[in-house]
């Protein structure tokens, strides 16, 4: 059946429409007071600001009877301000450079006289917002450009103070698989893309999928960490891409940059090899050609903008080689071929902005097609990666503005994100017998072992299309001290899969003997459908003498469903066909969530800001809490496998009874009745000040702390009210990595083995804490620009709350604790995790001659951070089988087929420390109005080999080397303005 839409939510698109088209998030604002030359306010004073970045050339207000003005919405760019009134002399000021996401306070000082008459005043830019208790960084075209980077928007945002990436990028070596950013505790589904102040996350993991943009599109990107606006429902990095409109002038870039792997440095040395890496991550070639032109259809009405890029990464991938074996039936590596993951994005973009008197339109569409010859992990021969086909997807948006007065400004846009996959196994999968083998360490070869999309039952050639809408509607009365704004977010998509595995079972091995199976559902064919995501807000930003005050509050409503579903038999599953999701699998979540900001003027210089914020939170959604009910999406099942006749090879006769009784036949989970949408609370502190001109720092605190976590709980074992060991036996063993101490092993009672009833529910124990002390500086002295800063954070866990007290590997639901580590080190408030530090610092430097120095240094924690922005510290996993199980228990004996358990205590041991230095030196030759500047970079300069990944599983591969930091690169560079 299919959900009627709700009253809200027609209320919501009812509200819009009473708007009219209205405004999404202003770019920039210009505001201040002006004075006479006695000091006293004045108002009806007519303040103009001009700039080539805006289409109508120029924008105009009128001062309030406070003396006060503010001037919304203005694209980044160079600015003029002038102040005038009948009987006074005319004030300006001149080269303002106004970035995205900031506010630039700018008085002005009247004295008698003519209005032919004017005093004219130079200087550099405000560098302290007054206005926001936000916390940003901007990165305008000119630091993209000069900066050298991978070019992403994950690339640079590692320069920024506070954020982590779940895994370095070193000179775009992670340009084609994607690494995602956190800050301040939070998660990465809470991380906003937005293009021009429109949403742009993919449908796909909560959001957390990023599109591959194309860098040349955007003049500038900020990067927003803290006290976010209302009109954002989450709270982790609001990424803000502020995209090139043309002009009035025909102007173009080309863009070469070209990664030769024999001018890459060799960072595997012998030691690293005797430790288990016989192959780390080395370069084939990186290139990247990316070109724009735009300018005008017809001057001041209608622009255009165009780019093309066509960028790819070809590298080795870590200890994974081709298969020595012909029958593809062992693990047998050819250490003299090396599995190459082998890229290429192509992107064509297309952008129109349009004008006549106060009303604006701009839309563009960026096309994107994603190959990938192998796709898959490191630790795998190449017969079990898939390959990613040619398919075709695309951001696209479009937007109206109407600057209907000096005092109203509307705007509404609609934007699409189009997100699909393709992949196909590659030939060696096809060979009969074959068939998906993994080592319990994690080396895996014979087949694909799953990831595997389509958009049909067709085995091996897959698809998962999926998209995600987003429209947005508001209205802001500016003026000069007040800023209000009152709009409405809804947002909508779908998310479908086909998915098939060779011989429906991946076969589990330890030190190479048959010891386990994972048998799935597959095929199955599932769509889940975000039926609606809304949010209604006001917010204001409200000037009081050296006082401001930025209150907020959102109201937010979630519901998402599976549909009406079938799928075809499989090797373990029958022919399925269920009904959509019932009432009591949706969630139909309201929640009302305040902001409050504050910025005080310490001493009324505008140089001198105190900040305060608290700011709630709700954790963003699309089909990951569907996903859990959803009885066709894969699911697996942990099966005993016996190799009775020898031959390798999974035979029904030889596989054990079902750990699931509900396995292929329906969801075996539910959820409370009124599960609470979890949400979260940061609040924090600053002090901002100018020192010189052009530059500032700032010191701030920040503390998140997490509310109506969900934990699930296995109802059939352990009902709800007794303890979470109920049905388990606690097992004393040895303690092989800490020997003289015991480990505890929970087996379960054999009476209950195959019941699998689980339950979400919100947790009162399960908790989560983060604390985070920053100081950060960012400088333009002269020509050059520098910016960067210290973090050190502490997050501390209470995941105890748990379905299996030996519990190790998370859920999709269960990545938001960050995983679990069973229950002997549950509770991280009781023992204390320490403090983590980092230190960024990027800057651009112009030398004589046309000559510059920039670069960047990082020195940040090792291990980086899981995709839930949660550190990870080193652990001791202990895998037992049943035959282990009964060596180190003697008389006892296992009942799960596999357990696995913590041997040492988090937060102890930590990888090395990660410190790059990626240099560039270029030179610049200028023709006129065309400029050609050639580079030469050199990412990871100090060729650091630390170690990145090793194996946590306690046994004859522990501590092995998985993974190094890509070496030493060479970039040569070219770029032609034209």
């Amino acid at each position: 059946m299919r959900v009627a839409i709700p009253s809200f939510r027609a209320l919501a698109l009812a509200f819009g429409i009473l708007l009219l088209p209205a405004l999404a998030q202003a770019q920039s604002a210009i505001a201040g007071i002006a004075r006479d030359d006695s000091g006293g306010v004045m108002p009806g004073v007519t303040v103009e600001a001009s700039s080539p970045a805006l289409i109508e050339k120029s924008r105009a207000v009128v001062t309030d009877n406070q003396g006060a003005y503010r001037i919304v919405d203005l694209r980044p760019g160079t600015y003029s301000v002038s102040f005038t009134l009948e009987g006074f002399n005319t004030f300006k000021r001149e080269g303002l450079e106004l970035p995205s996401n900031f506010t630039a306070t700018v008085n002005g000082e009247l004295k008698v006289g003519s209005l032919q008459e004017s005093i004219t005043v130079s200087g550099s830019a405000p560098v302290v917002d007054l206005q926001s208790a936000a916390t940003a960084q901007v990165l305008p075209r000119a630091v993209l450009d000069a900066i050298p980077t991978g070019r992403s928007i994950w690339a640079t945002g590692q320069l920024v103070p506070g954020v982590s990436l779940s895994a370095p990028d070193v000179g775009g070596s992670r340009g084609m698989q994607q690494v995602y950013m956190a800050v301040h505790g939070s998660e990465t589904r809470d991380n906003a893309n937005l293009v021009d102040g429109l949403r742009m996350n993919s449908f796909d993991v909560d959001g957390s999928i990023q599109a591959y943009f194309n860098d040349l599109m955007f003049e500038e990107i900020g990067y927003q960490t803290t006290a976010l606006p209302a009109d954002m429902g989450g709270g982790g990095v609001r990424i803000n891409m502020v995209p090139k409109d043309g002009g009035n002038q025909f102007r173009g870039t080309q863009i070469f940059n070209w990664q030769p792997g024999d001018l890459a440095a060799d960072n595997l040395t012998n030691e690293i090899k005797a430790k288990g890496l016989a192959s780390a991550q080395s370069l084939i070639v990186n290139r990247d050609v990316n070109g724009a032109f735009g300018g005008p259809v017809k001057k001041d009405a209608l622009w255009f903008y165009s780019s093309y890029r066509i960028w790819g990464v070809d590298q080795t991938i870590p200890n994974a080689f081709y298969n020595a074996d012909p029958t593809h039936r062992t693990y047998s590596p050819d250490l003299s071929h090396q599995v190459v993951d082998d890229n290429l994005i192509k992107s064509g973009l297309l952008r129109l902005t349009a004008r006549k008197g106060p009303h604006k339109m701009a839309a563009y569409i960026d096309s994107i097609i994603k190959d990938r010859g192998h796709e898959g992990n490191a630790n795998t021969l190449e017969e079990a990666y898939g390959v990613r086909l040619p398919k075709n997807y695309y951001t696209s948006s479009v937007k109206y503005t109407g600057t209907l007065s000096s005092r109203m400004l509307l705007e509404s846009g609609l934007s699409i994100e189009q997100n699909s996959y393709s992949t196909q196994d590659p030939e060696p999968s096809l060979i009969p017998g074959s068939i998906a083998r993994t080592e319990i360490t994690g080396v895996a070869g014979g087949a694909p072992a799953g990831g595997i999309w389509s958009a049909n039952a067709t085995p091996r050639l897959n698809r998962m299309p999926n998209i995600a809408y987003s429209w947005m509607a508001s209205a802001s009365y500016v003026t000069g001290s007040h800023s209000f704004k009152v709009g409405t977010t809804y947002g909508w998509g779908h998310i479908k899969r086909t998915q098939s595995l060779v011989g429906d079972l991946v076969q589990r091995y330890s030190v190479g003997k048959p010891n386990s199976v994972i048998v799935y559902n597959t095929p199955t064919v599932s769509q889940v459908n975000n039926t609606y995501d809304v949010g209604v807000y006001a917010q204001d930003s409200w000037k009081l003498n050296r006082l401001t005050i930025n209150p907020g509050i959102r109201f937010d409503a979630f519901n998402s469903l599976y549909e009406a579903q079938s799928s075809p038999a499989g090797r373990f599953v029958p022919a399925r066909t269920f009904a959509a999701a019932p009432e009591s699998e949706q969630p139909r979540w309201k929640n009302v969530v305040p902001r409050l900001g504050a910025v005080y003027d310490v001493f009324g210089d505008n140089k001198t800001a105190l900040k305060a914020s608290w700011s709630r939170y709700v954790r963003n959604y699309t089909s990951g809490l569907t996903d859990n009910y959803n009885p066709v999406i894969l699911s697996s099942d942990t099966r005993t496998w016996s190799d009775v006749n020898g031959d390798d090879i999974a035979q029904d006769n030889e596989i054990g009874p079902s750990t699931n009784s509900n396995f292929g036949l329906k969801s075996a989970r539910t959820m409370q009745p009124g599960l609470k949408r979890p949400n979260n609370t940061e609040m924090g502190g600053s002090l901002q000040r100018q020192i010189v001109d052009g530059m500032s720092v700032s010191l701030s605190y920040t503390r998140r702390t997490y509310d109506n976590t969900i934990a699930t709980r296995n109802v059939a074992v352990q009902p709800m009210g007794t303890p979470n060991t109920t049905g388990y036996t606690a097992v004393q063993i040895a303690n092989p990595a800490d020997p003289g101490k015991t480990a505890t092993v929970y087996n379960l009672d054999p009476a209950l083995f195959g019941k699998v009833a689980l339950y979400d529910y919100n947790s009162d124990v399960n908790d989560r804490l983060y604390n985070s002390w920053d100081f950060s500086f960012q400088s333009k002295l002269g020509h050059g620009t520098v910016f960067g800063g210290f973090s050190s954070s502490q997050m501390l866990l209470n995941s105890c709350d748990q379905q299996d007290p030996n519990y190790i590997a998370a859920t999709a639901a269960e990545n938001a604790m960050g995983g679990r580590t069973g229950l002997a080190y549950c509770d991280q408030f009781e023992y204390g995790m320490p403090y983590r530090s980092s230190f960024k610092m990027a800057g651009t430097y112009p030398l004589p001659y046309g000559v510059a120095l920039s670069g960047s240094f990082q020195s940040n924690p090792g291990g980086g951070s899981t995709q839930n922005g949660i550190e990870q510290s080193n652990a001791i996993v202990y895998t037992l089988t049943k035959a282990q199980f009964a060596a180190v228990a003697p008389g006892k004996t296992l009942t799960q087929t596999n357990v696995s358990v913590a041997l040492a205590q988090p937060g102890v041991e930590y990888y090395p420390r990660i410190n790059t230095l990626d240099i560039r030196l270029s030179k610049k030759v200028s023709f006129g109005p065309r400029s050609v500047t050639l580079a030469i970079d050199a990412f990871n300069a100090l060729n650091s080999n630390v170690v990145t990944s090793t194996t946590q599983v306690f046994g004859a591969s522990f501590g092995r080397v998985n993974g190094i930091l890509p070496p030493r690169i060479i970039q040569l560079g070219g770029t032609l303005n034209f």
